[in-house]
C-alpha cells in the first residue's frame, strides 16, 4: 500500500482584534504572488479560517472586514506539506 505525496500546503490561523477577541466572519483573501491567484475565506466563530491545497510558492493574506482597519502580510512562503 503507498501513499500518495502531498505536492500543496495550507495556511491557516486566527483574526483577532486588538484587545485579543475573535474577529468571526472576516474576509481573508490568500493570494499566490508568483501566480496572482487568489482564495477567498471567511473566518468561523471563533476568528479561525483555513486555505487549504495551495500551491508552493509566496503568498500575501489580506484581511478585512466591516468596522476594521484592513491586514496586509507577505512574506508567506508555502512548501510542499505546509501548514502555516
Amino acid at each position: 500500500l503507498l501513499f500518495g505525496q502531498v505536492e500543496r500546503g495550507t495556511i491557516a490561523g486566527t483574526v483577532t482584534d486588538t484587545s485579543g477577541a475573535a474577529v468571526p466572519n472576516a474576509t481573508v483573501m490568500v493570494t499566490n504572488i508568483a501566480t496572482d491567484v487568489s482564495v477567498s475565506v471567511i473566518t468561523d466563530e471563533q476568528g479561525q479560517y483555513v486555505a487549504p491545497n495551495l500551491l508552493p510558492g509566496p503568498y500575501r493574506v489580506t484581511i478585512s472586514q466591516t468596522g476594521f482597519r484592513g491586514v496586509n502580510r507577505t512574506g508567506i512562503t508555502v512548501s510542499v506539506g505546509d501548514r502555516i
